[in-house]
């Protein structure tokens, strides 16, 4: 009986199901049968890292733990393609995060949208980064509240000022978080005029801006990679994007380390620094004192000539409010480890501590 139905049989059989069935209406509920507790949506971000790459999760969670150090904790979930929840537990832990951001985990930036009511992470478009921009060359009679603002809407949208922008005398630039879309070029300067007068120039910084592109200006890639490679002749590209759009990071504090530190040839150093006219004085080498803060050329780190440990298994076991913009780091038991002497409270970029 078997071996006579065959194939034709089975076709036949098959092609009287009315295929007008499934475009019925749907079943449809009021509310959700089950409640789905694995993430509070009240205090979670869902980001993305913008690289082709696979991330590595335990390393990644690990770092990002250290970093942000959140105090109530908090949980990481991978949703694939370089797609992840991460979940705090207080409002204080997960406004620290978003407020001091961009962040990044080896080179590639995170992009990131804090959860809604009714969202779906994997659905979620993320092409929004939050970063500080510094506003150069700005005229007398032109820094006002205003001008911060309208500069910050012409580059992308607005989100909010420095508290300490118009405070003292003297600034060099005004700075404006914003709210820019990661597939738009970046803004490079702002023309200002007044009625009837001369215009001007204004140019922006961007503060810990990921790579971008100095061909097109977009982030996510350099100017090696850019797509006009293969539509222009090469003699024909221009690079009208730089690395003068590239903030210089503002805390220089080489130094940091420099009381507890001796002179390889085995002289005090500035440890004990109130027998030597303290951190600064004219008996430290290689020092300068300004506005009360201690500099120190980059070349001269002072490290103890007796330490048995290279700079590169020294260990970060605090790394508050840092910024690990690129590579030569890992993460082995839940410690951070990079190429470079130990860190607190700075910001560090291609190694180098600021």
């Amino acid at each position: 009986m078997a071996a006579e139905y065959g194939f034709e049989d089975l076709g036949g059989s098959l092609s009287i199901i009315p295929l007008e069935e499934e475009e019925e209406p749907a079943v449809q509920y009021d509310r959700p049968l089950v409640d789905d507790a694995e993430v509070d949506t009240r205090w979670s971000i869902v980001g993305r890292f913008l690289t082709d790459s696979p991330i590595d999760f335990m390393a990644m969670e690990n770092l990002m733990a250290v970093l942000w150090k959140p105090g109530m904790g908090m949980y990481v979930k991978d949703l694939g393609a370089n797609r992840f929840i991460f979940q705090f537990y207080h409002e204080i832990d997960i406004q620290r995060v978003i407020d001091r951001s961009p962040w990044t985990f080896k080179n590639a930036p995170l992009i990131s949208e804090r959860l809604k009511t009714g969202d779906i992470p994997r659905a979620l478009r993320l092409h929004h980064l939050e970063i500080w921009v510094q506003l150069h060359d700005i005229q007398a009679g032109f820094k006002t509240e205003r001008v911060v603002s309208d500069a910050a809407n012409y580059i992308g949208s607005f989100v909010k000022t420095d508290e300490n922008n118009f405070n003292g005398v003297w600034r060099e630039y005004l700075r404006v978080q914003v709210r820019i879309d990661i597939e738009k070029p970046l803004k490079r300067r702002m023309k200002l005029q007044l009625t009837g007068g001369e215009w001007f120039w204004i140019n922006f910084c961007y503060e810990f801006v990921p790579t971008f592109c100095f061909i097109c200006g977009v982030i996510g890639h350099t100017d090696q990679y850019c797509s006009r490679l293969f539509i222009q002749p090469i003699a024909s590209i221009v690079k009208p994007y730089g690395s003068f759009m590239k903030a210089v990071p503002r805390r220089t504090q080489y130094a940091m380390g420099s009381k507890w530190l001796r002179l390889a040839s085995g002289g005090a150093g500035n440890f004990g620094a109130s027998a030597s006219g303290g951190v600064g004085s004219s008996g430290t080498s290689g020092h300068v004192q300004q506005g009360g803060e201690v500099f120190q050329p980059r070349g001269d780190r002072r490290l103890n000539a007796h330490d048995f440990r290279s700079e590169q298994q020294r260990e970060i076991p605090q790394m508050e409010g840092q910024r690990l913009m690129h590579g030569n780091r890992d993460v082995v038991g839940g410690h951070a480890r990079f190429m470079g002497i130990n860190a607190v409270n700075s910001d560090v970029i291609d190694g180098e501590i600021y």
